[in-house]
């Protein structure tokens, strides 16, 4: 994931020093002056940290995210799905054994 700032120039998105592939598809989230979040300096700051772990790639994989919701709702969000990239058919995740040998 990418996140990068730009304008509207001649009706198309205009990045400033980033580049995407030809074709990306992208979310566009536009600030409205007139209609602005308005952000406690706590969750501003929150926010800043998590924007900086983002663009460090810090960020947490969508599989943990599931599993993590999976186990609140003591359900599997994946099972209707094929298999994720990062697993294989026993639905064993590389890393998932690492320590347990």
């Amino acid at each position: 994931m990418k996140i990068a700032t730009g304008k509207i120039v001649e009706g198309k998105v205009v990045l400033e020093g980033v580049a995407f592939a030809e074709g990306t598809t992208v979310t566009v989230l536009a600030r409205e002056l007139d209609d602005g979040v308005l952000l406690a300096p706590e969750e501003d700051a929150e926010l800043l940290l998590a924007i900086a772990e983002a663009d460090r790639d810090e960020m947490v994989s969508m599989e943990a995210v599931l599993a993590k919701l999976a186990g609140r709702n003591g359900h599997d969000l994946r099972a209707s799905g094929p298999p994720l990239p990062s697993e294989d058919r026993t639905g064993v995740t590389p890393g998932s054994v690492a320590g347990k040998c």
